[in-house]
């Protein structure tokens, strides 16, 4: 049918290791190999993204990144976002704490999905509960007596951003405190 929309599947390219290159490489014709001469690109099993009818649809996140160059879309983000991190008054050295993310691959993604997401603008507003967050979860930062975030170093960016993405819960049911993992899959199901 002449108005089936398009399919368009995306896979990152897998670098052929060192063993691969210095390989053989040869394929069955008929039934006798034949020897291919020239370079092989090499495609693993799992698709990262599929295009279909002008929306994308996202199946491994990391790799999607990668394949895109998407850490530039993080890196605005959280350009964007600077100043609202820094009039926060949230946390000391804000401003190193923000270059110490926008560094690591592994963080920068979270704080943009902070900013991106609005969770960090309603954690700011209620930051005077952080005291009772700190010790209710255990949380091993160091706060200021007026409950200022004291940024030391990369290693309390993880509990910093766990924090800006309101990822500290308390459960209804049982009281417990917890780090929650799934919030976003909860709510996307409850507001679809």
């Amino acid at each position: 049918q002449d108005n089936i929309p398009s399919l368009v599947l995306f896979k990152k390219q897998v670098k052929a290791g060192t063993v691969f290159k210095k390989s053989v490489k040869v394929v069955f014709e008929g039934k006798s190999l034949k020897l291919i001469p020239y370079d092989i690109l090499a495609i693993g099993e799992n698709v990262e993204a599929v295009l279909y009818n002008g929306m994308y649809y996202i199946l491994n996140r990391r790799a999607f990144d990668s394949m895109f160059h998407y850490k530039e879309g993080f890196k605005k983000i959280v350009e964007g976002g600077k100043e609202e991190i820094l009039r926060s008054g949230m946390l000391s050295n804000a401003e190193r704490f923000i270059n110490d993310c926008m560094g690591d691959g592994r963080y920068l993604p979270r704080l943009a999905k902070a900013l991106y997401s609005g969770c960090f603008k309603e954690v700011a507003k209620k930051i005077i509960n952080i005291t009772k967050i700190k010790e209710r979860h255990n949380i091993a930062l160091e706060l200021s007596e007026d409950g200022i975030i004291q940024y030391k170093g990369a290693e309390s960016i993880p509990e910093i951003l766990n924090i800006f993405l309101d990822h500290y819960v308390v459960s209804p049911m049982t009281d417990r405190a917890m780090l929650a993992k799934a919030i976003e899959s909860y709510e996307a199901g409850k507001n679809g």
